[in-house]
């Protein structure tokens, strides 16, 4: 699961769209790098767009597992 800042923000990630933001750097690098990363390891994909308040309704995180994983 991936979440954005906002719709623009994921529009920005999409393929041809971040070269026309902030061209294609070390920034632009690593981010395509992350995006292919992610692709590799997607089985199913499916977009849906919530609406909210981010700024009343904060992330809350879980502790991390004991567990350790590794590629195949």
């Amino acid at each position: 699961m991936s979440r954005y800042a906002r719709y623009d923000h994921y529009r920005a990630t999409r393929p041809g769209q971040a070269v026309r933001s902030g061209g294609n750097g070390p920034d632009w690098q690593v981010s395509r790098a992350a995006l292919e990363a992610e692709a590799e390891r997607t089985i199913e994909t499916t977009v849906e767009f919530l609406q909210g308040f981010a700024h009343t309704s904060p992330p809350s995180y879980q502790p991390g597992l004991p567990e350790r994983y590794r590629v195949k």
